[in-house]
């Protein structure tokens, strides 16, 4: 059985460890970390769905998309799913692409969360 509050916590730590690091994480390492494995395909879509509540959640506070910091292990960047997103919560300008759109929400992100930055804000 999953639990869903404690499963979002955990997720949300390996996010911000991560940012707060400046680094980026694949989806299946990211899973790694909470003891999930990315072949089981129930949990891999468990996983996108509290991505997609750490999303909500962190726009609705007026942080960035912490969920940037996940990527897929080629080529790199996130998922369509992040992309969709962030279109949804109306984070794109008609004139981006995708991967100008990430990065520049991975700075955001960056400069939110990263060691010493992140005390600062708080």
């Amino acid at each position: 059985m999953i639990d869903g509050p404690t499963t979002y916590v955990l997720v949300h730590s390996v996010l911000r460890q991560t940012a707060e690091e400046g680094s980026t994480i694949s989806y299946s390492d990211a899973m790694k970390a909470i003891s999930w494995s990315y072949q089981d395909a129930y949990k891999r879509n468990v996983f996108a769905f509290v991505l997609r509540a750490i999303t909500y959640a962190e726009v609705g506070t007026g942080n960035p998309m912490l969920t940037a910091v996940v990527v897929q292990k080629e080529p790199g960047i996130p998922t369509k799913a992040f992309f969709d997103t962030a279109g949804e919560l109306d984070r794109l300008r008609k004139d981006d692409t995708d991967i100008c759109f990430w990065k520049r929400e991975l700075d955001r992100v960056y400069n939110r969360w990263r060691k010493g930055v992140a005390a600062k804000a708080a």
